[in-house]
């Protein structure tokens, strides 16, 4: 039991969608299965949070290649209203997302706290999501 949960954990620190019907399939509950992505997508966020922030700022002078690749993320950003960043940033990789969410909103705190709670939202959504699905089976 308790290798099943720090293994959805951990897989839920990666890619937040595909872990509930892992987790059902494994044996898991509905609240062991929340509690997992819950935990595992905050903790992961956070870790790649933090790393990204060295990766980033890792010393190397700008490219051709990292002009164009910012002006992408400012034109993405002005683009996009900030919701409708937020709600579509669990469909990446929490690595990704922790990534991206440091390098266009490196200054707002509240992003990273307004991040954390779309990713908590969404993990409820997709254990309830796949919670009807998987029982019918």
């Amino acid at each position: 039991m308790y290798s099943r949960f720090i293994l959805m954990l951990l897989l839920s620190a990666i890619k937040l969608v595909f872990v509930p019907p892992l987790a059902y399939a494994s044996g898991l509950g509905f609240v062991a299965t929340l509690a997992a992505t819950s935990i595992g997508s905050t903790l992961g966020f956070a870790l790649f949070f933090l790393l990204s922030d060295r990766l980033i700022h890792s010393g190397k002078p700008l490219s051709k290649r990292n002009i164009k690749r910012a002006r992408r993320i400012i034109t993405m950003r002005q683009k996009f209203n900030t919701w409708l960043f937020l709600i579509l940033l669990p469909f990446l990789s929490v690595p990704v997302m922790a990534a991206v969410v440091r390098k266009v909103y490196a200054r707002s705190r509240k992003m990273f706290f307004a991040s954390i709670g779309v990713l908590l939202l969404w993990s409820v959504v997709v254990c309830l999501v796949y919670l009807p699905i998987l029982k019918t089976v």
